[in-house]
């Protein structure tokens, strides 16, 4: 149980560190507006992490029945993460070149949540992303469906933990912190997620090749 909790902390605060339009948008309506705009925000972010992740549980518990069809995700997985990680070096880098500032717009409580909700969950990869986290990691730490949900709701936890942070952090310090460092995190993260997906890919690959 505590090994899908700390494994869950762990990968949900890394993936926190993908600062990207969601991040920047709770930041300035922070910024520029108010705390409660901001925690609106991540309310909505919050939200739809937790819908994702559920549905990428039950998605994952449904296919992992099968071993021939575990494989397949496992790999599968490992492709996804190193797509993703490939497109956030690519943003980080063109970002590092252009940083853009987002149109806060009129920020009305209902207006701030309904604007983080629909950008959060216009990504339609979202849901692939977070089924290629857990599924990578139930078949490397064989967790089984009960540790998997735990694992969820740990990784979720990290998005209004972050998050409202953030919204604290930019209430104590408003218009005195640069978005310049934004893209070197997520070129980090851009890196770990590009290696992970490739170290996982070699170990099923050397793993079908033996059996």
């Amino acid at each position: 149980m505590w090994s899908a909790l700390i494994n869950g902390l762990a990968t949900g605060m890394i993936l926190q560190l993908a600062i990207g339009p969601v991040f920047l948008y709770i930041a300035g309506l922070t910024t520029y507006h108010s705390t409660a705009n901001g925690f609106a925000a991540v309310a909505a972010v919050s939200v739809v992490d937790y819908l994702f992740i559920v549905l990428a549980i039950m998605g994952v518990g449904k296919l992992l029945e099968r071993e021939r069809i575990k494989k397949m995700m496992g790999v599968a997985s490992s492709v996804v993460l190193i797509i993703f990680g490939y497109m956030m070096l690519r943003d980080a880098i063109a970002s590092l070149y252009a940083l853009t500032a987002i149109n806060q717009g009129t920020a009305g409580l209902a207006n701030s949540f309904s604007k983080a909700f629909v950008l959060t969950a216009s990504s339609p990869l979202t849901i692939i992303f977070w089924t290629g986290i857990f599924t990578a990691r139930s078949i490397e730490k064989g967790f089984n469906r009960k540790q998997l949900w735990l694992f969820g709701i740990a990784a979720g936890s990290t998005t209004p933990l972050f998050l409202g942070g953030t919204v604290v952090v930019f209430s104590l310090l408003r218009n005195t912190i640069s978005f310049g460092f934004a893209p070197w995190l997520n070129l980090g993260v851009g890196i770990i997620l590009i290696v992970y997906g490739c170290v996982r890919l070699l170990q099923l690959l050397r793993h079908k090749q033996e059996s």
